[in-house]
């Protein structure tokens, strides 16, 4: 399935709702808006964070890390994070498609 990020992207009108951009076995691609900030949590598997546009900061119990476009970061399994936003930021995530 072709896609084009940018005009997905164009669509998010609502922080912190991410839209499916792809599914491959069994994870899913997905894009969101990051504004503000989102509570802690965790997951029971790794998640891949991807800035496209704008820049972000991961809190996690090991440390903060700051991520401009372009930059990643595997939060690993079971570890509490907190993403944020002070502009708009469109981010790329790797999640279990069963989490949604």
């Amino acid at each position: 399935m072709k896609f084009n990020l940018d005009s997905l992207c164009k669509t998010i009108t609502k922080p912190w709702t991410p839209v499916d951009v792809a599914v491959c076995d069994d994870k899913v691609l997905r894009v969101a808006l990051f504004e503000g900030e989102y509570h802690k949590h965790s997951h029971e598997y790794d998640e891949f964070f991807m800035v496209h546009r704008g820049a972000i900061t991961i809190w996690t119990e090991k440390g903060t890390i700051e991520l401009e476009e372009g930059e990643g970061y595997t939060v690993p399994k079971n570890t509490k994070h907190k993403p944020s936003a002070k502009t708009p930021s469109y981010v790329l995530m790797v999640d279990s498609e069963a989490d949604k």
